[in-house]
């Protein structure tokens, strides 16, 4: 049980002592008076008066914390429901850590998904990195080969000169031959030598394009496992790429619930000390009405009228709206009179306050209730009359909070107009002749 409720219920037991008594005092001054009801026994209707004064103070008591705090209203109508929506509330809140948890939970895993990815690519580009040094080398490996080959096609082309130049000579000592059988011998070993020299070099020639050859099909090799890796890359790119916007629009989403979560917690702390604010206020209202109502007297009753004014027909609004400021002054005049004194700031005995009304949460301004006023005047043909009401109960050194109302005032006698006449014979006794008037 909170403290507002403890509050309210201690307010009622206190009460219900001060009605016992109350009712006790007024049962025994009405048996006194021997007042009967009805036709019925005195002492029967001294019950019955008491019984009744006893309700009557209890339902005026119940009323007045209920008009003067929303949530004794609230709680009066509406206590198991407001529990039941906190208990919802609860719930849900409950029910929205879970899934934000379970999301930091995905997320997580997320991560490591991304983390894996990462250190795959790492390792995809070490091997796309190793393979392009391989290349390279094997490129290095291929202009050197070419280079040799160019060099080897040079000197294959001076062996052919040299050939050439050999077979001119052997030409030449062919026609020699006679005068140089001495030589042939010589000259058939030299020719042996050169060509199994030029055969060598054929040799090696050919051997040369075999390996540009081999060196030619392993690059394509090479280039295709290249291709093949740089493809994968530019997949697995695109897979990080992906999971990166994925992960990043789950993170935004679920940094928008925590937000909205936080703000339903704010605006729950927010109403919980509004709840707490508001309840201290009840606590020092009602000691301080319970206070007042015991130890000082009453001005006004509910419905008391305090002030009129009354208003000629056709008024402008200006105009209108100066007779309401004239009922309020007259209104405060008559309410310092009987000792009402101002609250708060305020020093003005009287006036009006925003009126919060039963249904719907809805709150009267004090512009709104003026506004109707003046409509009322301005919208009458004929005179009015305004009156200020006590809104409730007011005791001595309190403010009187006034309610206005506007009725139509039309007129009923002319100026000299008869009211009344009768006809008094002078000859009778004085006692006869006031009787008669």
């Amino acid at each position: 049980m909170d403290l507002v409720s403890l509050g309210f219920l201690t307010l009622l037991i206190l009460l219900s002592g001060a009605v016992a008594y109350g009712a006790d005092l007024l049962g025994r001054s009405l048996g006194k008076k021997r007042l009967t009801f009805f036709g019925l026994r005195p002492r029967h209707t001294a019950a019955i008066m008491t019984a009744l004064g006893g309700m009557l103070a209890t339902f005026l008591a119940i009323m007045i914390v209920a008009a003067s705090s929303e949530q004794v209203r609230r709680w009066l109508y509406e206590g198991n429901q407001a529990l039941e929506d906190r208990n919802r509330k609860v719930k849900e809140l409950q029910l929205t850590t879970g899934k934000l948890q379970e999301a930091t939970k995905k997320t997580a895993s997320l991560q490591s998904k991304i983390e894996e990815l990462n250190r795959n690519l790492s390792t995809l580009k070490k091997n796309v990195d190793k393979s392009q040094k391989e290349a390279d080398r094997l490129t290095l490996a291929l202009a050197t080969k070419q280079a040799e080959i160019q060099s080897a096609n040079i000197k294959a082309a001076n062996l052919s000169k040299t050939f050439s130049k050999l077979n001119t000579d052997y030409a030449a000592l062919n026609k020699t031959f006679s005068a140089l059988g001495s030589s042939y011998h010589q000259l058939d070993k030299n020719y042996r030598e050169i060509d199994a020299e030029f055969r060598r070099r054929d040799d090696e020639l050919k051997q040369t394009e075999r390996e540009m050859r081999q060196l030619k099909d392993e690059m394509k090799d090479r280039q295709t496992r290249y291709d093949s890796l740089n493809a994968q890359y530019e997949q697995l790119k695109k897979n990080s790429d992906e999971v990166s916007r994925n992960l990043d629009a789950v993170i935004k989403t679920r940094r928008e619930e925590l937000s909205r979560v936080n703000d339903q917690l704010d605006a729950a702390k927010v109403q919980i000390e509004n709840l707490q604010r508001t309840r201290e206020t009840l606590l020092k209202g009602l000691e301080g009405i319970l206070e007042i109502t015991r130890t000082r007297p009453l001005i006004y009753a509910i419905g008391d009228e305090v002030a009129r004014v009354a208003v000629p027909g056709g008024e402008s609004p200006q105009e209108a709206s100066s007779e309401v400021s004239k009922l309020l002054r007259s209104a405060r005049s008559a309410a310092r009179e009987h000792g009402a004194k101002g609250s708060g700031d305020n020093d003005a005995p009287a006036g009006l306050r925003d009126l919060p009304m039963k249904e719907g949460n809805k709150v009267i301004s004090v512009a709104e209730q003026q506004n109707r006023i003046v409509k009322e005047i301005t919208s009458s043909r004929e005179g009015s009359v305004l009156v200020a009401y006590a809104f409730w109960n007011c005791f001595d050194g309190e403010f009187v909070l006034l309610r206005l109302e506007a009725f139509a005032n039309p007129l009923v006698y002319q100026f000299g107009q008869t009211v009344a006449e009768t006809k008094v014979d002078g000859r009778q006794s004085e006692e006869f002749i006031l009787r008669s008037i």
